[in-house]
């Protein structure tokens, strides 16, 4: 882990990496610090630094498989700027936040680079975890854009409750959830002026809490991508 004691410009990757992992720290920390954390809401921002984490990560990969193996970007001239081949076209990296088309290009990389890798890697970089590629089309699902965990949109609503922690329910759903739960529930109920039930809410973070963990185990799986690819091709740089 060399690049740690280098200025981010002198990173084999632009320090696209050592960021990611910072982005990965703050979320595994708010995590660890959830009790005191007094916002119902906080696993919103911990998802986003988890894909954001994961996207650096991707950009990393890339980087350090163009420099370290000496493949061009496609016809574009090499003055440190980085590219992605996302449908036959070179687009600029840091205009592409699309985790599939990320992964697709890297994909390519290691499958051209075949014969090279073989030569410099005890690893077989071919190899894949067939839970990796789920969990990156399924991540690609929830935030192709990069903005589901940044700004609320209301224009999809069905969307936006999977991340609401609090979920509306008639009153029958919310008798049964009392009833079935042997722990407490946390409910809320709105009432007109003659104290009749309007509107019921009921806490809920099963399903962000799901996706937390996707991102949290995908972003482990590429930080170790990440540093072993950087340690067999870069020297630890």
């Amino acid at each position: 882990m060399k690049y740690l004691f280098l200025p981010l410009n002198q990173h084999c990757d632009d320090g696209l990496g050592a960021t990611a992992e910072a982005f990965e720290d703050s979320a595994k920390l708010l995590i660890n610090n959830a009790a005191e954390i007094s916002h119902c809401h906080y696993k919103i921002p911990v998802c986003y630094l988890y894909r954001h984490a994961i996207e650096l990560y991707l950009k990393s990969v890339t980087v350090i498989l163009h420099r370290s193996l000496a493949i061009p970007y496609g016809e574009n001239p090499s003055e440190g700027l980085a590219f992605v081949q996302v449908d036959a076209k070179w687009k600029p990296i840091y205009q592409v936040h699309s985790i599939a088309e990320l992964w697709a290009h890297i994909f390519h990389l290691l499958q051209s680079s075949k014969p090279e890798l073989g030569r410099r890697c005890k690893t077989d970089w071919l190899a894949v975890p067939e839970d990796l590629i789920k969990s990156i089309a399924e991540i690609e699902r929830i935030d192709g854009r990069s903005t589901f965990f940044r700004y609320p949109d209301h224009r999809r609503p069905d969307v936006e409750l999977t991340k609401s922690m609090w979920k509306p329910k008639s009153v029958d759903e919310l008798q049964k959830a009392v009833s079935a739960n042997s722990k407490p529930a946390k409910i809320l109920l709105m009432v007109d002026q003659d104290d009749q039930i309007t509107e019921g809410f009921q806490f809920d973070d099963s399903t962000l809490s799901e996706v937390m963990d996707l991102l949290k185990n995908t972003a482990e799986t590429l930080s170790g991508m990440h540093l072993g690819l950087r340690t067999e091709l870069a020297g630890g740089f």
